[in-house]
């Protein structure tokens, strides 16, 4: 996914107004998050998230979404394909995705991510628990660093209002790869930075078995297997794929 001048500007625009409907009191300061540092921010990461590499492809990053193929999850009561973030928030703001290694969940996240920047109503921000191990302090600490080391505010009390008005999507990706000795630790504190800024989305994922599907609050999903004609469309995706490069 390789955003425009233009549509980053217009993604921008619609942050801006999403914010402003709860935080016209400090418009100034709504303005510089926009317009310095969120701007470098979603170039930045649209980068990260919208070139890769596969197994396929280790020498030259490919567009994301060419060799993407849309999964499903399923809870106790339905299956939800995740072409679309307002269906999979549709019943609550609080989801855990479930799946074994190399079920997609990575995948997931960063289709997730690239979907929330292109709805442009809500900040996606990736926290890897695997970071968590070796950061010495909370939860809340560390989500105020990224924004602050991303520029997305000048002060933490600014910081602290658009945190509260609720225009984040917070993705916690791998909650398996938190160290053990930490796990209960990080999980108080998890349920903490929730408390205080409820207004937003969370969004966990980890392998099974790891205590996420224990988490207070959230409806746990389980990453879909691909059935056969599934898996047969998704290597011809690949093979075409293979055929453009080649050719090019």
């Amino acid at each position: 996914m390789s955003l425009t001048a233009t549509a980053i500007a217009t993604l921008l625009s619609g942050y801006k107004n999403e914010i402003l409907k709860k935080l016209n009191d400090i418009k100034d300061e709504v303005d510089y998050l926009i317009d310095n540092g969120l701007k470098q921010y979603v170039v930045n990461l649209s980068d990260k998230y919208g070139r890769t590499k596969t197994f396929l492809y280790r020498d030259t990053p490919v567009d994301f979404y060419d060799i993407y193929y849309p999964l499903s999850v399923k809870n106790e009561r339905t299956i939800l394909d995740v072409d679309d973030i307002n269906k999979l928030f549709s019943k609550g703001d609080f989801i855990t995705i479930l799946g074994n290694a190399g079920s997609g969940k990575s995948m997931l996240v960063k289709h997730i991510f690239l979907s929330c920047l292109k709805r442009g109503s809500t900040i996606p921000i990736v926290i890897e628990w695997r970071s968590l191990n070796s950061f010495v302090g909370t939860i809340e600490e560390y989500v105020k660093n990224i924004i602050f080391d991303n520029k997305l505010s000048k002060n933490e009390k600014i910081c602290e209002r658009i945190l509260e008005c609720g225009s984040f999507l917070f993705l916690f990706d791998g909650f398996d790869e938190l160290s053990c000795s930490d796990k209960d630790g990080r999980i108080v504190e998890l349920n903490k930075f929730i408390d205080k800024y409820y207004l937003n989305q969370f969004l966990i994922t980890s392998r099974p078995g790891a205590q996420a599907e224990s988490l207070l609050r959230f409806e746990n999903y389980f990453v879909q297997a691909l059935n056969m004609k599934q898996i047969k469309e998704f290597i011809h995706l690949q093979l075409e794929l293979v055929g453009d490069m080649d050719l090019e």
